[in-house]
């Protein structure tokens, strides 16, 4: 059967693959390398499972307005506008560790 007709993956599956990109150790390496604190760290991983602020605040039991918060330290801290520069950013510093 074609890929093309294969069912898309669910939100959650999506997820997992996100935050199963780099192994654990690969995980705490990063968050060492990139001085990341340990809500940043969390919050990190949740944009790498494509949650929204709300999604990563109710599950670390913190107000979305705290987790955009630190959204907006983690750009400053990571020289990110978005995102997608963040998440650039991380991959940049684990092909860096890598060689």
């Amino acid at each position: 059967m074609s890929s093309f007709l294969q069912p898309s993956a669910t939100k959650q599956e999506t997820a997992a693959r996100g935050r199963s990109l780099f192994s654990d150790e690969e995980w705490n390496a990063l968050a060492r390398s990139l001085k990341l604190s340990s809500r940043e760290f969390q919050i990190t991983r949740g944009l790498f499972d494509d949650e929204t602020e709300a999604v990563i605040a109710t599950r670390l039991s913190i107000s979305p307005h705290t987790v955009h918060t630190y959204l907006d330290r983690l750009y400053r801290k990571l020289a990110a506008r978005n995102r997608c520069q963040l998440l650039v950013r991380v991959f940049a510093e684990h092909r860096r560790q890598q060689a």
